[in-house]
């Protein structure tokens, strides 16, 4: 190739080439671009206006004009970024008007090259990364050599592994020039390439264009509004009102300042009259126009502080926060969003609460027509030491006294006595309660009124149903306000990073750091005022919805109603609502919204106003701070308590590991933990996925940049992750141990289960070697004074059996020794020493002074307490006032009855005389473990789904606010990415791939929090 090595603007010698640039020109003579008849409308507004324009291959035109003229829009039409209205385009003898928008995509990568004033490289791509990034868009790997020598020639060979924040503006504009070269195109559009440059580097970029022309034959097709630019051109076309009036040829910069001075003047007598203005406002808004140096994000500042002191500052202020509210709604939609369900949630559960804790009094059913219900002894109740005060603890027995048949017979004396069957747990009463007090003289309870409820036989499971009713809206409802403050405290830092050039530009205005934080507390507060708002009405409507699943779902009692908001009939439905919101529930939940938005906002004020002016010049889409240090102490030093109370739980208590409280509670720190330190975490683990292509490229590198971005996404989705595998997978875990243990404790191959079972003798069964028959009972014993435990235990007949078809996990004595005055422990208990005696009260209530001949471990909590059937009787004859005991004892039916069988004996056989001999359900070991182990309840089960539940809906409000966030202010990097040939389906995937890897990423930090937690709980069920 043959050509001139320098230039000087203003001459330009003919050059003839060897061969020109690109597999489609053939010479000198060889049209490069022509336009014919182009006209573009922007509605009213006409940009262009009939161009006719021809550039020959090898040539370098420059484009001027007015402001206003169309000269971007002109540049636009012709490199194919924008469609014309009307008239052609045809770029190497390919016309462009008729191709679809992927055809002209790929036109663009192959055969056009773009340098603009705002460089338009991706921020999260190195430099060797951008120039590489056409030809792997187009699935060609370009050798690094190739990249090398497209660096050397911009002269940037030393900065191929820097991003575009850490090069000076002329170097970008250098890095961009590679890549619009990297393709070899046949022309290359520039729109004002030197615009944001110094002098200096200006003119460094301009001689590398007329050297490309000179050198290589290189189209060069350039806007710009400088002579001194438009001298280096072969050709300087002027645009004015859309039209070509006239052009230069071998242009001096003198010539071109003395011809555009006129045209400006010219065009300002037409601004005048009204008609320039209207491609002035075009041009300014065309979709392709450039944008200052750092500014592509579309930033601006929303908080201008007064330049003195004014006594109206924060009306004016609270103004400036609605007005930012207003243009930032998509930014804040999800904090919004989130702080809104979680105040509804809060609500509703609130609102169950209360309606659980003011049940309403039923009337009595069983007993109704009797005026007094005298009931069996049902509970024990015993004095404690609270502080230096005695109070009184009771407990529910676990064997009901009934009502004495001489009790009953003394009580017919005062009048009509009423009796269900055959039942004597109560009995009803026609007699004052004066008298029927007298009589029973502690014997028994005397109910009247709404206390003769409590004989109805669904009395006990009711209660019971409240309690597990409130456990469950309490532990929900802090789950709620758990994840919500979460997922806003994330909003409102990512929404920070994103705004840092804005804030920067504040700081730059003049604001104070103060003025900052306070502009996003004041949105914070806007925010959380109007989504507690909205929560506390979408509670209320929910909270009888609420009401109405817990009752479907079998965990409240059939009458349980959750009252709604909205009055009824007889009252006013405005007053009721008033009176609504002055309730507990709903101040509550309100309050709570308000404390989660600020408490969301607060370290992402901090950080907000620790921005600097600086900040201004720098890409949003990086993040240069991946997170700060307050953050890095509190995460590791709640995921160092989270793992160390593990290990010590593991140490000194593993069986406190299965209990529910326990494994619904320890993994939430180290899911915290984790959460927290998702930004640091994020890096390295998207750095460890292998993505091919150009599409892998920038997916892994837009991620690894964007660290805030990629863990708003995946804290949310890591949270639900752990949560449904710590939850789900913990309570499978505790199942599987506890079914593991009693497989282990079990020695029997038959059981016999029913309510009254008739223990049969080994005689009864052929191939018998052990019979075993026991029933449930419970203990009661008082520890250090301060607190009744009541301890599940098992009424054995024969000891001996029991030893020959168990294999309990005997630490201490021997299970053999039980007796009438003896009983065997766990290591749960506060007394545990072979030999030593503890007071217990047993099932029915009665006082016993035992000695401990034997002590089990802790397990996963089967392992109860022994006592011998004459331990869990029932009394026959009611104690009278002053005596200890009762004259004679009912014993508690046997509801079990295991049976190991001699080696080869028949199975079958063995079940069917066990079933004539005892009249229960005969099956073998395994079906019966299988039977009762694992199975967790109705409400553990639906407990759990709802917290997953709440956690997914709360995973899809951050991943679709925090996509929305993004893209908002992607846009320019969007568009460099669309310039640098990618098409539009390829930004899709790009933009999906993000979200995807940032999903994965979460998955995998939550399963290995979840492998952690499970783990504990595996070394805990261990042999």
């Amino acid at each position: 190739m043959r050509g001139r090595a320098g230039h000087t603007p203003g001459h330009h010698p003919v050059v003839v080439l060897d061969a020109a640039p690109g597999d489609w020109v053939e010479g000198m003579n060889t049209t490069a671009v022509r336009l014919t008849a182009l006209r573009r409308r922007h509605g009213p507004l006409t940009a262009l206006d009939g161009v006719d324009l021809e550039v020959r291959a090898g040539t370098f035109v420059a484009v001027m004009g007015p402001s206003g003229s169309g000269k971007s829009t002109l540049l636009q039409c012709a490199a194919g970024l924008d469609r014309p209205t009307s008239g052609t385009v045809e770029v190497g003898g390919t016309e462009l008007t008729g191709l679809s928008e992927r055809r002209l995509t790929l036109l663009r990568r192959k055969r056009i090259g773009f340098v603009f004033q705002a460089f338009n490289l991706l921020p999260s791509l190195t430099a060797a990364q951008n120039i590489a990034l056409p030809l792997r868009l187009a699935g060609h790997r370009p050798p690094r050599t190739e990249i090398r020598d497209a660096l050397a020639r911009v002269g940037l060979a030393d900065r191929a592994g820097h991003r575009p924040g850490e090069l000076s503006g002329g170097q970008q504009q250098r890095v961009a020039l590679a890549r619009a070269l990297v393709t070899r195109p046949a022309v290359l559009f520039g729109d004002e390439p030197t615009g944001a440059l110094d002098t200096g580097t200006s003119r460094q970029v301009l001689e590398l264009l007329r050297g490309l022309v000179d050198q290589e034959g290189q189209t060069t097709v350039m806007v710009t509004h400088d002579p001194v630019a438009a001298s280096y051109a072969d050709r300087v076309v002027f645009l004015v009102d859309g039209r070509i009036t006239s052009e230069l040829r071998a242009p001096a910069a003198g010539a071109v300042a003395e011809r555009m001075a006129l045209l400006e003047s010219a065009a300002s007598g037409t601004n005048a009259a009204g008609t320039t203005s209207a491609h002035a406002a075009n041009d300014t808004c065309s979709a392709g126009d450039a944008h200052p140096a750092g500014g592509a994000h579309g930033s601006h500042p929303t908080l201008a502080p007064p330049r003195r002191p004014h006594r109206h500052g924060r009306g004016e202020r609270a103004m400036i926060y609605i007005a930012s509210l207003r243009t930032r709604w998509t930014s804040l939609l999800g904090a919004f969003v989130s702080v809104a369900l979680g105040v509804g949630l809060t609500a509703a559960m609130g609102l169950g609460l209360d309606a659980s804790l003011a049940a309403p009094e039923r009337p009595p059913v069983r007993f109704a027509g009797s005026p007094v219900v005298v009931l069996g002894q049902d509970r024990l109740t015993v004095p404690v030491e609270r502080g230096p005060e005695t109070t009184y603890v009771s407990k529910p027995l676990a064997h009901p006294h009934p009502v004495d048949i001489e009790l009953i017979r003394e009580l017919r004396r005062l009048g009509p006595v009423r009796l269900d069957g055959d039942k004597r747990d109560a009995v009803g009463v026609d007699a004052r309660a004066r008298d029927v007090r007298e009589v029973v003289d502690g014997r028994a309870r005397v109910l009247t009124g709404d206390d003769r409820r409590q004989a109805d036989p669904d009395a006990a499971r009711d209660a019971e149903a409240l309690v597990a009713v409130n456990s469950f809206l309490g532990t929900a409802g802090g789950v709620a306000a758990f994840v919500s403050v979460f997922v806003t405290a994330s909003t409102f830092a990512f929404v920070v990073a994103l705004r840092r050039r804005e804030f920067g530009l504040l700081r730059m205005a003049g604001a104070t750091p103060g003025q900052v934080r306070g502009q996003v507390l004041g949105e914070a507060l806007a925010v959380g005022v109007a989504a507690s708002v909205v929560g506390c009405v979408v509670g209320a409507w929910g909270g009888p919805l609420l009401g109405e699943a817990l009752v479907e779902a079998g965990i409240a009692p059939r009458w349980f109603v959750v009252p709604g908001v909205g009055g009824t009939r007889e009252a006013p439905r405005v007053s009721a609502l008033f009176a609504s919101w002055l309730t507990w529930p709903l101040q509550l939940a309100f309050w709570t919204g308000l404390f989660v938005a600020f408490a969301g906002a607060w370290t992402a004020s901090r950080r907000a106003g620790r921005v600097t002016p600086a900040e201004a010049s720098r890409d949003a889409s990086v993040d240069s701070d991946v997170m700060p240090w307050s953050r890095r102490i509190v995460g590791t030093a709640l995921l160092a308590y989270g793992l160390g109370l593990l290990g010590w739980t593991l140490a000194t208590d593993p069986s406190s590991l299965m209990k529910r409280k326990t494994y619904t509670v320890q993994p939430m720190i180290l899911i915290t933990a984790a959460a927290a330190l998702a930004p640091l975490l994020v890096r390295p683990v998207v750095r460890a996925f292998r993505l091919p292509g150009a599409i892998g490229l920038l997916v892994r590198e837009n991620s690894t940049a964007s660290v805030r971005r990629t863990a708003a996404i995946t804290a949310p989705v890591l949270v639900t992750v752990a949560l449904a595998g710590s939850l789900l997978g913990s309570a499978q875990a505790v199942s599987e141990a506890k079914s593991a243990e009693a497989r282990e404790r079990t020695a029997s191959q038959l059981v016999v289960t029913g309510l009254d079972l008739k223990p049969p003798s080994e005689r009864d069964i052929p191939g018998a070697a052990a019979v075993s028959a026991s029933a449930s009972t419970a203990v009661f014993v008082r520890e250090e004074g301060s607190a009744l435990i009541r301890s599940e235990a098992r009424a054995v007949r024969d000891p001996a059996a029991l030893a020959a078809t168990s294999r309990l996990p005997v630490v201490a004595g021997d299970v053999r020794d039980l007796d009438d005055r003896s009983i065997v422990v766990n290591e749960e208990w506060e007394k545990r020493r072979v030999g030593a005696y503890v007071d217990v009260w047993l099932g029915d209530g009665r006082p016993a002074r035992l000695r401990i001949v034997a002590v089990l471990a802790r397990g996963s909590g089967d392992n109860g307490a022994y006592v011998t059937s004459a331990n869990a009787g029932v009394p026959a004859v009611a104690p009278a006032p002053g005596r200890a005991r009762a004259r004679a004892s009912v014993p508690v039916p046997v509801d079990r009855v295991d049976v190991r069988l001699e080696a080869g004996a028949d199975p079958d056989g063995a079940a069917a005389a066990l079933a004539a001999a005892s009249g229960g359900e005969v099956r073998s070991a395994e079906e019966w473990l299988a039977a009762t182990h694992p199975r967790t309840k109705a409400q553990t089960r639906l407990g759990l789904l709802m917290l997953l539940g709440i956690s997914v809906v709360y995973t899809g409000i951050s991943l679709a606010s925090t996509l929305l966030m993004a893209t908002s202010v992607r846009g320019a990097e969007l568009r460099s990415l669309r310039m640098a040939g990618a098409t539009r389906g390829q930004v899709r995937v790009v933009v999906a791939g993000e979200a995807l890897v940032a999903m994965t990423a979460g998955t995998l930090l939550g399963l290995a929090v979840t492998a952690v937690n499970l783990g504990g709980l595996w070394l805990a069920g261990a042999p």
